[in-house]
C-alpha cells in the first residue's frame, strides 16, 4: 500500500499462522518470533533487522508481532520499503524464516532472546494496567493460576532445538 509522506512506497507484510497459546510450545513460538524480529526494542540484533535494514538497507524499522486470540495465533512481519525492493525484501524475510527452520540458533543468540523475554515480562507487569492485562489474558485463555508465576522459567527453558522444531511447523 502507498505510504504518503514517507520515502517508502510499500508496506510489505508476511503473515504465518502461529501456535495457540495453550499449546505446550507457546513459549518456544514466542522465542522464534523474537529470534526473527525483536519487536519495539530498537535492537539491531534480530535476524530480519540485521538482514533487510543493516545489510541491505531496504527499510528503516521492520517489526513483527505474535498475536494471540482464543484458539488461534498468527505471526506478522511488517517492513516499509520502496516498491523497487518489495520482492527482494519479502525474499529475504522468507530466507530468514527458512534459515531458522534448517539451523537451530546458537545458544548465545537464544540466551539474548530469553533474557529479553524475561525483561519484557517484568516491564509488562510494572503497572496496575499491565498486571490487569496479564490477568485478563490468563483468564481469557484458561491458562491456570500458575501461568504468570512460571512464565519466565518456561521462556528460560527453551532450547535451540525447540526453536528450530517450532520454526519448522
Amino acid at each position: 500500500r502507498a505510504l504518503e509522506g514517507t520515502p517508502f512506497e510499500t508496506e510489505a507484510r508476511l503473515a504465518l499462522l502461529g501456535l495457540y497459546e495453550r499449546s505446550r510450545d507457546w513459549h518456544a513460538a514466542s522465542d522464534v518470533s523474537q529470534q526473527l524480529e525483536r519487536t519495539g526494542t530498537g535492537s539491531f540484533a534480530s535476524r530480519i533487522t540485521a538482514n533487510i535494514r543493516e545489510q541491505k538497507g531496504y527499510t528503516y524499522s521492520p517489526n513483527s508481532s505474535l498475536s494471540v486470540h482464543p484458539k488461534v495465533a498468527h505471526w506478522v512481519q511488517v517492513a516499509d520499503v520502496t516498491t523497487a525492493v518489495t520482492g527482494a525484501s519479502l525474499k529475504e524475510i522468507l530466507f530468514e524464516v527458512e534459515r531458522l527452520r534448517k539451523d537451530a540458533p546458537p545458544e548465545d543468540e537464544l540466551a539474548g532472546i530469553r533474557n529479553y523475554m524475561a525483561g519484557l515480562f517484568v516491564l509488562q507487569n510494572s503497572s496496575r494496567g499491565g498486571i490487569i492485562q496479564q490477568l485478563e489474558v490468563t483468564r481469557l485463555h484458561g491458562l491456570g493460576a500458575d501461568y504468570l508465576g512460571t512464565l519466565v522459567q518456561k521462556f528460560q527453558a527453551v532450547t535451540p532445538a525447540d526453536v528450530r522444531r517450532i520454526a519448522e511447523t
